[in-house]
Protein backbone atom coordinates (compact mmCIF):
# COMPACT_ATOMS: atom_id res chain seq x y z
CA UNK A 1 0.00 0.00 0.00
CA UNK A 2 3.01 2.25 0.24
CA UNK A 3 2.50 3.89 -3.17
CA UNK A 4 -1.21 3.34 -3.70
CA UNK A 5 -2.71 5.59 -1.01
CA UNK A 6 -2.35 9.34 -1.20
CA UNK A 7 -1.33 10.89 2.17
CA UNK A 8 -3.94 12.99 3.89
CA UNK A 9 -3.55 16.74 3.58
CA UNK A 10 -4.54 18.88 6.55
CA UNK A 11 -5.35 22.57 6.72
CA UNK A 12 -5.67 24.07 10.18
CA UNK A 13 -7.20 27.54 10.38
CA UNK A 14 -8.41 29.59 13.32
CA UNK A 15 -11.63 31.46 13.92
CA UNK A 16 -12.22 34.07 16.61
CA UNK A 17 -15.27 34.16 18.83
CA UNK A 18 -18.05 36.72 18.62
CA UNK A 19 -20.07 36.27 21.80
CA UNK A 20 -23.00 38.41 20.66
CA UNK A 21 -23.20 37.35 17.02
CA UNK A 22 -23.34 33.59 16.44
CA UNK A 23 -24.24 34.05 12.79
CA UNK A 24 -21.08 36.05 12.12
CA UNK A 25 -19.03 33.24 13.68
CA UNK A 26 -20.86 30.60 11.62
CA UNK A 27 -20.38 32.62 8.43
CA UNK A 28 -16.62 32.71 9.01
CA UNK A 29 -16.61 28.92 9.50
CA UNK A 30 -18.44 28.47 6.20
CA UNK A 31 -15.95 30.74 4.42
CA UNK A 32 -12.98 28.82 5.86
CA UNK A 33 -14.44 25.49 4.76
CA UNK A 34 -15.25 26.83 1.29
CA UNK A 35 -11.68 28.08 0.87
CA UNK A 36 -10.30 24.64 1.73
CA UNK A 37 -12.71 22.37 -0.19
CA UNK A 38 -14.26 21.70 -3.58
CA UNK A 39 -17.93 21.57 -4.51
CA UNK A 40 -17.84 17.79 -4.84
CA UNK A 41 -16.33 17.22 -1.40
CA UNK A 42 -18.33 15.65 1.42
CA UNK A 43 -18.13 17.81 4.52
CA UNK A 44 -18.54 16.29 7.97
CA UNK A 45 -18.49 17.80 11.44
CA UNK A 46 -17.18 15.42 14.10
CA UNK A 47 -17.79 16.32 17.72
CA UNK A 48 -19.09 15.39 21.15
CA UNK A 49 -22.26 17.02 22.48
CA UNK A 50 -21.07 17.71 26.01
CA UNK A 51 -23.82 20.05 27.21
CA UNK A 52 -25.77 23.15 26.12
CA UNK A 53 -22.48 24.85 25.22
CA UNK A 54 -22.13 22.40 22.29
CA UNK A 55 -25.05 23.97 20.40
CA UNK A 56 -22.73 25.22 17.66
CA UNK A 57 -22.26 21.67 16.37
CA UNK A 58 -25.81 21.81 14.97
CA UNK A 59 -25.49 25.23 13.32
CA UNK A 60 -24.54 23.78 9.92
CA UNK A 61 -27.45 21.69 8.58
CA UNK A 62 -25.83 21.55 5.12
CA UNK A 63 -23.09 19.25 6.46
CA UNK A 64 -23.20 15.80 8.01
CA UNK A 65 -22.78 15.67 11.78
CA UNK A 66 -20.99 12.66 13.27
CA UNK A 67 -21.52 12.46 17.02
CA UNK A 68 -18.84 10.75 19.10
CA UNK A 69 -19.14 9.48 22.66
CA UNK A 70 -17.12 10.85 25.54
CA UNK A 71 -13.82 8.98 25.54
CA UNK A 72 -12.73 9.95 29.05
CA UNK A 73 -14.45 12.00 31.78
CA UNK A 74 -11.78 14.70 31.49
CA UNK A 75 -11.95 18.15 29.98
CA UNK A 76 -9.91 21.31 29.65
CA UNK A 77 -11.76 22.99 32.52
CA UNK A 78 -10.52 20.32 34.94
CA UNK A 79 -6.96 20.78 33.69
CA UNK A 80 -7.14 24.57 34.04
CA UNK A 81 -8.47 24.28 37.59
CA UNK A 82 -5.41 22.22 38.51
CA UNK A 83 -2.92 24.28 36.54
CA UNK A 84 -3.99 27.70 37.84
CA UNK A 85 -3.60 26.81 41.50
CA UNK A 86 -0.89 28.44 43.59
CA UNK A 87 1.87 25.88 44.10
CA UNK A 88 0.91 23.90 41.00
CA UNK A 89 2.58 20.46 40.89
CA UNK A 90 3.38 19.37 37.28
CA UNK A 91 3.09 15.72 38.29
CA UNK A 92 -0.68 16.16 38.64
CA UNK A 93 -0.96 16.53 34.86
CA UNK A 94 1.75 14.12 33.82
CA UNK A 95 -0.68 11.43 32.68
CA UNK A 96 -3.36 13.61 31.11
CA UNK A 97 -1.50 15.93 28.72
CA UNK A 98 1.23 15.18 26.15
CA UNK A 99 4.81 15.65 27.26
CA UNK A 100 5.41 18.63 24.96
CA UNK A 101 2.29 20.35 26.31
CA UNK A 102 3.45 19.78 29.88
CA UNK A 103 6.85 21.27 29.02
CA UNK A 104 5.14 24.38 27.69
CA UNK A 105 2.95 24.67 30.80
CA UNK A 106 5.97 24.35 33.10
CA UNK A 107 7.70 27.21 31.27
CA UNK A 108 4.53 29.31 31.36
CA UNK A 109 4.40 29.16 35.16
CA UNK A 110 7.37 31.52 35.26
CA UNK A 111 5.63 34.22 33.22
CA UNK A 112 4.01 37.45 34.36
CA UNK A 113 0.73 36.37 32.74
CA UNK A 114 0.57 33.17 34.80
CA UNK A 115 1.14 35.03 38.06
CA UNK A 116 -1.52 37.57 37.05
CA UNK A 117 -4.07 34.79 36.46
CA UNK A 118 -3.26 33.28 39.86
CA UNK A 119 -3.82 36.67 41.55
CA UNK A 120 -7.08 37.22 39.69
CA UNK A 121 -8.45 33.78 40.54
CA UNK A 122 -7.66 34.41 44.19
CA UNK A 123 -9.43 37.79 44.00
CA UNK A 124 -12.55 36.23 42.46
CA UNK A 125 -12.63 33.43 45.07
CA UNK A 126 -12.44 35.96 47.91
CA UNK A 127 -14.99 38.23 46.20
CA UNK A 128 -17.55 35.42 45.99
CA UNK A 129 -17.15 34.48 49.65
CA UNK A 130 -19.12 37.57 50.74
CA UNK A 131 -22.19 36.13 48.99
CA UNK A 132 -21.73 32.52 50.08
CA UNK A 133 -24.48 32.69 52.70
CA UNK A 134 -27.17 34.05 50.39
CA UNK A 135 -30.03 31.68 49.44
CA UNK A 136 -29.67 32.71 45.76
CA UNK A 137 -26.68 33.74 43.71
CA UNK A 138 -26.66 37.54 43.27
CA UNK A 139 -27.22 39.22 39.92
CA UNK A 140 -25.26 42.43 39.43
CA UNK A 141 -26.38 45.44 37.36
CA UNK A 142 -23.67 47.53 35.73
CA UNK A 143 -23.36 50.23 33.09
CA UNK A 144 -20.82 50.78 30.32
CA UNK A 145 -20.12 53.63 27.92
CA UNK A 146 -19.00 53.28 24.31
CA UNK A 147 -17.90 56.81 23.44
CA UNK A 148 -16.85 57.27 19.80
CA UNK A 149 -15.11 60.26 18.28
CA UNK A 150 -13.20 60.54 15.01
CA UNK A 151 -12.94 56.73 14.63
CA UNK A 152 -11.58 56.43 18.19
CA UNK A 153 -13.17 54.78 21.23
CA UNK A 154 -12.65 55.95 24.79
CA UNK A 155 -11.10 53.24 26.99
CA UNK A 156 -9.61 53.06 30.47
CA UNK A 157 -6.83 50.86 31.79
CA UNK A 158 -7.97 49.07 34.92
CA UNK A 159 -6.08 49.88 38.09
CA UNK A 160 -7.16 46.88 40.16
CA UNK A 161 -8.35 43.29 39.98
CA UNK A 162 -10.14 41.82 38.21
CA UNK A 163 -8.52 42.62 34.89
CA UNK A 164 -5.73 44.77 36.28
CA UNK A 165 -3.82 46.38 33.39
CA UNK A 166 -6.44 45.53 30.74
CA UNK A 167 -8.32 48.05 28.64
CA UNK A 168 -12.00 48.41 29.52
CA UNK A 169 -14.97 50.56 28.69
CA UNK A 170 -15.60 53.24 31.33
CA UNK A 171 -18.42 52.08 33.55
CA UNK A 172 -19.28 50.32 36.76
CA UNK A 173 -21.95 49.16 39.17
CA UNK A 174 -25.27 50.95 39.40
CA UNK A 175 -25.57 52.80 42.71
CA UNK A 176 -28.85 51.58 44.19
CA UNK A 177 -29.19 54.55 46.52
CA UNK A 178 -28.29 57.55 44.37
CA UNK A 179 -28.57 56.73 40.64
CA UNK A 180 -32.08 57.69 39.57
CA UNK A 181 -31.79 55.80 36.28
CA UNK A 182 -29.50 53.46 34.36
CA UNK A 183 -28.43 56.35 32.12
CA UNK A 184 -27.64 58.58 35.10
CA UNK A 185 -25.47 55.81 36.55
CA UNK A 186 -23.69 55.34 33.23
CA UNK A 187 -22.83 59.02 32.82
CA UNK A 188 -21.76 59.27 36.47
CA UNK A 189 -19.30 56.41 35.94
CA UNK A 190 -18.10 57.94 32.65
CA UNK A 191 -17.33 61.24 34.36
CA UNK A 192 -15.78 59.63 37.45
CA UNK A 193 -13.39 57.40 35.49
CA UNK A 194 -12.38 59.64 32.57
CA UNK A 195 -13.16 63.25 33.62
CA UNK A 196 -14.19 63.74 29.97
CA UNK A 197 -14.44 67.43 29.12
CA UNK A 198 -17.91 67.24 27.57
CA UNK A 199 -20.97 68.65 29.36
CA UNK A 200 -23.60 66.14 30.48
CA UNK A 201 -26.33 67.62 28.22
CA UNK A 202 -24.03 67.22 25.20
CA UNK A 203 -23.27 63.63 26.19
CA UNK A 204 -26.98 62.84 26.49
CA UNK A 205 -27.65 64.46 23.12
CA UNK A 206 -24.90 62.36 21.53
CA UNK A 207 -26.41 58.98 22.46
CA UNK A 208 -27.17 57.00 19.32
CA UNK A 209 -27.96 53.61 20.80
CA UNK A 210 -28.09 51.39 23.84
CA UNK A 211 -28.06 47.65 24.41
CA UNK A 212 -28.12 45.12 27.22
CA UNK A 213 -25.22 42.62 27.29
CA UNK A 214 -26.04 39.60 29.41
CA UNK A 215 -23.96 36.60 28.31
CA UNK A 216 -24.16 34.22 31.27
CA UNK A 217 -20.38 33.86 31.67
CA UNK A 218 -19.33 37.38 30.67
CA UNK A 219 -17.90 38.12 34.12
CA UNK A 220 -15.86 35.90 36.43
CA UNK A 221 -17.33 37.64 39.50
CA UNK A 222 -20.82 36.26 38.89
CA UNK A 223 -23.89 36.90 36.74
CA UNK A 224 -23.47 40.51 35.62
CA UNK A 225 -25.91 42.27 33.31
CA UNK A 226 -24.63 45.50 31.84
CA UNK A 227 -26.45 48.31 30.05
CA UNK A 228 -24.25 49.95 27.43
CA UNK A 229 -24.79 53.35 25.85
CA UNK A 230 -23.19 54.46 22.60
CA UNK A 231 -22.23 58.10 22.09
CA UNK A 232 -21.12 59.68 18.80
CA UNK A 233 -19.02 62.84 19.16
CA UNK A 234 -18.07 62.94 15.50
CA UNK A 235 -18.25 66.74 15.15
CA UNK A 236 -15.73 67.34 17.94
CA UNK A 237 -12.00 67.04 18.31
CA UNK A 238 -10.96 64.33 20.74
CA UNK A 239 -12.04 65.74 24.12
CA UNK A 240 -9.49 65.81 26.93
CA UNK A 241 -9.68 62.86 29.30
CA UNK A 242 -7.84 61.74 32.41
CA UNK A 243 -7.87 58.43 34.25
CA UNK A 244 -9.52 58.72 37.67
CA UNK A 245 -11.21 56.54 40.31
CA UNK A 246 -10.83 52.87 39.18
CA UNK A 247 -8.99 53.87 36.00
CA UNK A 248 -5.21 54.07 35.86
CA UNK A 249 -5.31 55.76 32.43
CA UNK A 250 -8.08 57.06 30.17
CA UNK A 251 -7.21 57.08 26.48
CA UNK A 252 -8.73 57.48 23.03
CA UNK A 253 -7.80 54.35 21.07
CA UNK A 254 -8.21 54.14 17.27
CA UNK A 255 -10.85 51.53 16.48
CA UNK A 256 -8.43 49.85 14.08
CA UNK A 257 -5.93 49.33 16.92
CA UNK A 258 -8.34 47.85 19.46
CA UNK A 259 -7.01 44.39 20.38
CA UNK A 260 -9.28 41.76 21.93
CA UNK A 261 -6.34 40.12 23.72
CA UNK A 262 -5.73 43.26 25.80
CA UNK A 263 -9.39 44.03 26.60
CA UNK A 264 -11.27 43.19 29.79
CA UNK A 265 -13.96 40.49 29.78
CA UNK A 266 -16.27 40.94 26.75
CA UNK A 267 -15.64 44.66 26.22
CA UNK A 268 -14.03 44.16 22.81
CA UNK A 269 -17.09 42.19 21.64
CA UNK A 270 -19.37 44.88 23.05
CA UNK A 271 -17.65 47.56 20.98
CA UNK A 272 -17.87 45.41 17.86
CA UNK A 273 -21.54 44.68 18.46
CA UNK A 274 -22.40 48.36 18.91
CA UNK A 275 -20.51 49.67 15.88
Amino acid sequence: LENSVKPYEFAIESNYDTIYDDQAWATRIQSIVRANSRNADDICIIGHEKDESSFYLKMFPQWTFESVDLIEPLNATDIRDIFFQEGFNPNYLKNVVPEYVLSYLKAFTGSFEYKQIIRERKFVEDYKKQFAGLPYAPIFVTTDNIVLCQAHVLMVRRKSEPGKGLWALPGGFLNANTDKSILEGAIRELKEETNIKVPVPVLKGSITGNRVFDAISRSSRGRTITHAFKYNLNDLELPKVKGMDDAEIAKWIPLSELDSSTCFEDHYEMVQAMI
